[in-house]
């Protein structure tokens, strides 16, 4: 009875009998079609193809259903200084500037770059931008896209490669649902490992059609290939430096997947020469366009490796080789139990996350010896059966006694191919025919039926594969161990501190493509249990209660991490338990931007309890204090910080600002000049410190403005416009050089500044105010209305424009409409000593008393160390004949300022009324 279509187990026939002329004999029936199968048999490429993209499409979804709720998610931890920070996303950086610098936004040969190459991914980031600018959703939904994509990608270069259908299903289903994605694909700097991926899964897919036309196809056809698998190898390596490797795990599935040479045969001696020549030019190309690459990537980095802090790295920069030496070799122990138990996760592993491996006593110790041991052996096991089973696969599979016994049964079968079955024990649907004088023998599988007695040979009804008769199995399980160990492996070895040390401890995005080798393994170790366990229905029951239970936990925890990388206060909150110390600190930060000083502070202080060595973390600190005007502790807090970290910038000019604030100018003086002088070479973030060093010599100059030095500070104003580099804008500098010319009665060197500093920014309204009042010096009254006018249309919530455009009014006799002009202000800004006080004297000047009076009185209780406010106010008093208070205000600007004239002759016509009032 000839078995009907079946959904997932399409059956197939295949042997190999003798050979002849070194050649083996094969004969393989389609039972849909009952025609020979060559490569051309559309019932089985149609099927394969369905089936392929059934398995595809389910691994796609549950991916896309697991991270589509990270679209709503906010940039967080690097995703503000990839982002946020990066001047290569704006349209107006040009394009040729993602080429220069590193991923981060930094000139790639710069000392202090992290030599991360990555155009594109920038590119992509920079495309997100021209579309909705910084809106997180964006970027987020493009990581989701791509992490199906690379999902989809992976299960059918599971399928392409294995060609075994549910551990295409296992590895698929298991790679979409694994919580150690989380990161790349809810953090949006993960897109660099994502779109290395893709690139990387192309590439070996490439490279496998090359090696099928490696024999038996013009040069031009495989180096289309090869060209193309390059090709895909530069743009995985561009999105990502391991990329790479994927040449690496190309020579292996080469080396032993394809040509299945031994460890004999990779020797250049005896006869393997000759088996060693016929692939030596995949091999050349494959190592000779790894050098090409690997040193195009050194030259473009300068041929100078980063360098990063000993909290990124801490056992880098140990002193102890044995420290070093045994944690490096527990870090790879470390993420391999990620893979295995991703419960625990964290934004970030470094500083104190995991402790060093410190001496050989530690229980850690035994943890590697056991971990290495247990590699070795796989690697071993998978190697050694690997090529064992392929010496079987090369000799011919039919033996002489069931040769012997198929040529008993000749006679029944018929000439025209009609098979016979055999049921006593021999082989199922079996027979030969002689064509052309070369015997085949040609075999059919039974599925197995009720209604006869005939059981098929090797089929798997529980997973619905089908071993072919006459093939051993032997090669493609191996086969599989060896691809999944590569994936496994090969990818990873960058990450280990090998080749170089580098700036992580623990980076869970790195595990991207290593988890595809680990997805593998499993899903293999899975159906090989599933084999040895097909005839027992109890255990197949718990197997697959277990795998189901197994995907169901890792998706729950998979979604739950999800909503952890949804915002910075919760992506940091649950990272407490791993790393208080980095934790603490960037919730601390969050929650002051968020404007809970106090919480924040608390923070500060719980990341400080934990490492007292963050450099950053007192620096903040600082900063939080300082708006508080707390400055005292802000000068500690910054000093604190220079001590952990000498160079660190941006702490010498708060530092100088604070003590400006404090009224310690020359002490103020000396951290600006500190600041100036620093070295930041090998520094990381340089444009932050190039910035940090032009604002102090730009501080630095308005100290000597505000103390009348006026040539000193246009010679430092100068200093930081020569020092000033590309990214600073110079705006700010040009209107206070220009203001600092004004004041030296140099006023066209002055109107020069101003010109500079509106070219470099049209709509800076400070430049057009100081510009308006050159103009009015200059008597040219239009132009200075104009630009006042020109202010306050930039921005007519400016409550300093509208007063200077008073004061211009004012000046010009022209009090009603300044009234009106200071009115508004007041209204913007009604805590401002000088808007009120000049309000005050604009209502004195048209009559309004009473109104006044009220303004007076409260300027000078905004200023209550202010001589002249106390006496207007004394001097409004007194012409409403309200001679005590006059009095007393008279007394507390005389106490202000005891030399002052005005008030002196004011409280002596005061004291003339008062004594002619009392005769």
């Amino acid at each position: 009875m000839k078995p009907g279509k079946g959904k997932l187990s399409r059956q197939w026939s295949k042997l190999r009998p003798h050979s002849r002329n070194g050649l083996v004999q094969q004969t393989t029936r389609c039972y849909d079609c009952s025609k020979q199968f060559n490569s051309k048999c559309e019932c089985r490429r149609n099927d394969d193809l369905t089936e392929m993209w059934k398995i595809v499409a389910i691994s796609v979804v549950a991916a896309l259903f697991l991270y589509i709720n990270t679209i709503y998610a906010d940039f967080a931890y690097d995703d503000s200084r990839a982002i946020l920070k990066n001047q290569d996303l704006l349209p107006e950086t040009p394009l040729a500037n993602i080429w220069k610098d590193d991923f981060w936004g930094t000139p790639l040969r710069d000392s202090g770059s992290h030599k991360s190459y990555r155009p594109l991914v920038v590119l992509t980031f920079r495309l997100n931008y021209f579309f909705h600018q910084l809106s997180p959703g964006g970027y987020h939904l493009v990581n989701v896209v791509l992490h199906s994509i690379a999902t989809g990608l992976y299960t059918a270069t599971v399928g392409v490669l294995g060609r075994k259908l549910w551990v295409t299903v296992i590895s698929g289903v298991l790679f979409a649902v694994h919580p150690i994605h989380t990161e790349a694909v809810a953090g949006v700097v993960g897109r660099a490992d994502i779109l290395c991926a893709i690139f990387f899964l192309l590439s070996i897919l490439t490279f496998r059609k090359y090696c099928e036309l490696v024999v038996g196809h013009t040069s031009r056809v495989r180096y289309g290939w090869i060209a193309a698998t390059f090709t895909l190898v530069t743009a995985s390596t561009l999105s990502k430096e391991l990329g790479i490797t994927v040449l690496g795990v190309c020579f292996v599935y080469y080396i032993i997947c394809y040509c299945n040479l031994t460890i004999y045969d990779l020797l250049p001696v005896g006869r393997s020469t000759v088996k060693l020549r016929q692939h030596a030019e995949t091999v050349l190309l494959l190592v000779l366009f790894g050098v090409v690459l690997l040193t195009t990537r050194l030259y473009f980095m300068g041929y100078s490796p980063p360098s990063f802090s000993p909290a990124d790295n801490p056992a880098a920069n140990s002193t102890s080789f044995l420290t070093r030496c045994l944690t490096f070799l527990y870090l790879p122990v470390f993420n391999f139990w990620l893979l295995v138990y991703p419960v625990t996760l964290s934004f970030d592993w470094s500083m104190d996350a995991i402790p060093l491996v410190e001496s050989v006593w530690d229980y850690r110790v035994a943890v590697i010896v056991l971990f290495y041991s247990s590699l070795v052996l796989s690697v071993k096991y998978s190697l050694t059966n690997f090529l064992s089973s392929s010496e079987i696969s090369r000799k011919p599979l039919i033996s002489q006694e069931v040769r012997n016994g198929l040529n008993g049964y000749k006679k029944l079968c018929q000439s025209d191919g009609n098979h016979q079955t055999l049921t006593n024990g021999g082989v199922a649907n079996g027979g030969t025919n002689n064509r052309n004088g070369i015997e085949t023998v040609t075999f059919r599988r039974l599925r197995k039926d009720s209604s006869s007695s005939s059981e098929s040979v090797g089929c798997d009804e529980n997973f619905n594969e089908v071993e072919t008769v006459g093939t051993p199995t032997y090669h493609r399980h191996y086969s599989t161990l060896v691809l999944g160990l590569s994936l496994l492996i090969i990818p990873f070895l960058p990450a280990t501190n090998l080749p170089f040390y580098v700036g992580f401890v623990v980076a869970e995005r790195i595990l991207y493509i290593p988890s595809m080798g680990y997805c593998l393994l499993v899903a293999e170790a899975v159906y090989q249990i599933f084999k040895k366990l097909r005839h027992q229905k109890l255990y197949r029951v718990g197997l697959y209660t277990t795998l189901t239970l197994l995907c169901v936990l890792l998706s729950l925890r998979c979604y739950s991490r999800c909503l952890d990388w949804t915002t910075e206060e919760r992506l940091y909150t649950s990272g407490i338990a791993v790393n208080p110390a980095k934790a603490w600190g960037n919730l601390a930060n969050v929650l002051n931007n968020r404007g809970e000083v106090d919480a924040a502070e608390q923070a500060y202080k719980s990341a400080l309890s934990h490492r007292s060595n963050m450099a950053d973390v007192h620096y903040n600190l600082g900063i939080l204090l300082q708006g508080q005007s707390r400055y005292r502790e802000a000068l500690e807090a910054y000093d604190l910080a220079i001590q952990c970290r000498p160079r660190l910038t941006v702490a010498h000019l708060n530092k100088g600002i604070v003590l400006a604030l404090m009224g310690k100018h020359s002490e103020a003086k000396q951290a600006y000049t500190d600041c100036s002088e620093i070295d930041i070479s090998g520094l990381k973030d340089p444009r932050m410190h190039e910035s940090a060093k032009v604002s102090a010599m730009y501080n630095l100059g308005r100290l000597y403005a505000e103390q009348k030095d006026y040539p000193a500070a246009i010679s430092m104003y100068n200093l930081a416009l020569e020092m000033r580099p590309n990214h600073y804008a110079p705006y700010s500098i040009y209107n206070l050089l220009g203001e600092a010319y004004f004041q030296s009665n140099d006023l066209e060197a002055a109107e020069k500044a101003y010109r500079k500093s509106l070219y470099h920014k049209a709509d800076h309204a400070p430049a057009h105010l100081t510009m308006a009042r050159l103009m009015s010096v200059k008597k040219n009254f239009r132009e200075a209305e104009r630009l006042y006018e020109k202010a306050i249309q930039i921005n007519d919530k400016d409550a300093q424009s509208l007063h200077h455009y008073a004061l211009y009014l004012a000046e010009r006799n022209r009090h009603a409409e300044a009234l009106v002009l200071w009115q508004k202000a007041v209204d913007l800004s009604p805590l401002d000593f000088d808007i009120t006080f000049n309000l005050a004297s604009a209502l004195r000047h048209v009559g309004r008393n009473k109104e006044a009076i009220y303004r007076y009185e409260t300027a000078a209780k905004l200023s209550p160390e202010s001589a002249t406010a106390h006496m207007n106010l004394g001097a409004m008093y007194h012409i409403n004949a309200n001679y005590s208070l006059a009095l007393k205000s008279y007394s507390k600007a005389l106490e202000l300022d005891p030399h002052n004239q005005v008030t002196k002759n004011n409280l002596r016509k005061l004291q003339n009324i008062m004594n002619k009032a009392k005769r």
